[in-house]
């Protein structure tokens, strides 16, 4: 696999090398056992699926709760990477909860008929969603998106 068809590390650089701002983190990961590293896996899993962080894909074996994909090693980001992407975040953020307030509410945006969003590959993955569960999301780093439980 070239270095062009390679999937962007946060971790490492194109050598194998730790980037600087997360080397520190790097180095204490060698280190864990691996089967603490399992370990912490399962903790997380456990509690995933005890609090309600699953999903569900309609049409699959309907019902099957699955887990929200989630890595225990974290996406290090340098201090002003994190800035831009914030800022990202924020605006989409606002844009989509504008969207969403308008569908629902005064309809400025106009009619959007669900044969409009039946041809948006993307709204497949949306047919389950109904006005009544959906909130508001936040870009709080710390909040994230809310389910409809709040």
């Amino acid at each position: 696999m070239s270095a062009s068809t390679r999937p962007y590390n946060e971790m490492l650089d194109a050598a194998g090398a730790p980037r600087p701002h997360c080397r520190e983190y790097y180095q204490w990961l060698r280190g864990q056992p691996l089967e603490q590293l399992a370990r912490k896996r399962a903790e997380a899993d456990a509690l995933f699926h005890r609090v309600g962080i699953t999903f569900a894909v309609y049409g699959e074996d309907e019902g099957t709760e699955r887990l929200i994909p989630f890595d225990i090693v974290p996406r290090i980001l340098p201090a002003a990477e994190w800035t831009r992407l914030e800022r990202g975040l924020r605006q989409r953020v606002r844009a989509l909860n504008a969207f969403i307030a308008d569908i629902y509410h005064e309809q400025k945006i106009g009619t959007i008929t669900s044969d409009m969003c039946a041809a948006c590959a993307a709204a497949a993955d949306m047919k389950s969603w109904t006005s009544t569960s959906m909130r508001p999301a936040s870009a709080n780093s710390k909040e994230g998106l809310r389910s409809p439980r709040g």
